[in-house]
């Protein structure tokens, strides 16, 4: 079994350590919510699982959620193109969530993009 530590599961580095998120009670700001402190236990199990799950994809393609673009979004928050599913359906946002997770870490490394 693999493990996969809590520094791989983490996403938006340049904002989860900046002023906007960082200290305090951030985490009612929608943009600071994929930064550590702000993830739930259930959060951390979850991304932690689709980080395995990503890496043991071999030659198959995710399918959901929607595979991320291979830019920087910026304010996650304001996108929303991250709260959209196939054929536009509103995601709930626990997916959305997941989408947003899924960009950042896209944003980091070009291979999370498909």
């Amino acid at each position: 079994d693999m493990i996969v530590s809590t520094k791989d599961i983490l996403t938006f580095p340049e904002l989860c350590s900046s002023d906007k998120c960082s200290g305090g009670d951030k985490c009612s700001d929608p943009a600071c919510e994929l930064c550590l402190p702000c993830l739930s236990k259930d959060d951390i199990q979850n991304f932690k699982q689709a980080w395995l799950e990503q890496a043991n994809r071999h030659a198959t393609r995710r399918i959901f959620p929607v595979p991320p673009q291979s830019q920087n979004f910026g304010n996650i928050s304001s996108n929303n193109a991250l709260s959209k599913g196939p054929n536009g359906i509103k995601l709930s946002a626990r997916n959305a969530k997941m989408a947003r997770w899924f960009q950042g870490k896209c944003n980091i490394d070009v291979n999370w993009c498909n």
